[in-house]
């Protein structure tokens, strides 16, 4: 692995799991962050990748936020991280209590476990995308939104 390799891990793990979701210091995003960054999701609807919050440091800043006012102890671990080039893949858990009405309903003091994976592309040592994937299926059904699988097994 080379030190770029080496150091853009570290800036993953160390300024975006650790100051920013766990410190809860969004003002790192300023010098993280590339001004054209974008962070996508897939859409719902559509299958498609969308950006979820606009562009730039103040986006991430707005997207990390959305989290923790609706998971104010929102904790990130690192399970697995890799790199090559200029892309670091992350696979993360984030547990919490979730406070607060999402997805529109409010299963307020209600613990939650979210297992995800980030991609982030790089443009010199600042992130320019992150394309991030979680397992809204097993959230959806944490916050009893969907049934368990055995449930939506059995219709069929």
């Amino acid at each position: 692995m080379s030190n770029e390799t080496d150091n853009h891990i570290n800036i993953v793990n160390d300024y975006f799991f650790n100051k920013i979701w766990n410190e809860k210091d969004l003002s790192v995003a300023d010098n993280l962050f590339t001004d054209e960054f974008i962070t996508e999701s897939i859409a719902f609807e559509s299958g498609n990748w969308v950006s979820m919050h606009g562009t730039g440091p103040n986006s991430m800043k707005h997207h990390v936020n959305w989290w923790f006012l609706r998971i104010p102890d929102a904790k990130m671990r690192v399970i697995d991280i890799a790199a090559s080039d200029n892309k670091v893949i992350t696979n993360w858990e984030l547990r919490g209590t979730i406070q607060g009405e999402i997805f529109g309903v409010n299963p307020k003091n209600q613990e939650v476990t979210i297992l995800g994976c980030t991609i982030s592309i790089f443009e010199g040592d600042k992130i320019r995308l992150n394309r991030t994937l979680f397992d809204v299926l097993g959230f959806l059904q944490q916050i009893n939104i969907l049934p368990p699988i055995a449930e939506i097994l059995k219709k069929e």
